[in-house]
């Protein structure tokens, strides 16, 4: 979104000031009526702040499929605890994932 020559700073600039990131999704319940919070979890740690300052933004996600005992967690994670749990079936869950083979990793996983 910014011009090449600002990308650098901008990127400094963002690695410096972000402290971390929540994406939520409400997905439906299994049995009856309602809906389950699934959540995906980045903190900006020393490792992440490194990554956004080089660049490479693309091995967050990596990052934080490893970095779970600093808190972070992938929707794809939160989506397999929850159809492990029972509360939300596996079609619902595959339908609110943003990478399916992840997913489906983690539900074998968990």
């Amino acid at each position: 979104f910014f011009p090449h020559d600002q990308q650098n700073l901008i990127r400094t600039r963002i690695a410096d000031d972000l402290l971390f990131v929540i994406a939520q999704r409400l997905v439906k319940l299994k049995k009856g009526e309602g809906r389950v919070l699934a959540y995906e979890k980045v903190i900006n740690s020393f490792s992440v702040k490194n990554l956004i300052r080089e660049g490479k933004t693309h091995q967050i996600v990596s990052h934080m499929e490893t970095s779970s005992e600093e808190g972070m967690q992938t929707m794809e994670r939160d989506l397999a605890r929850l159809v492990r749990s029972g509360m939300v079936s596996t079609e619902e869950a595959e339908l609110r994932a943003v990478d399916i083979d992840s997913f489906k990793r983690w539900l074998t996983m968990l």
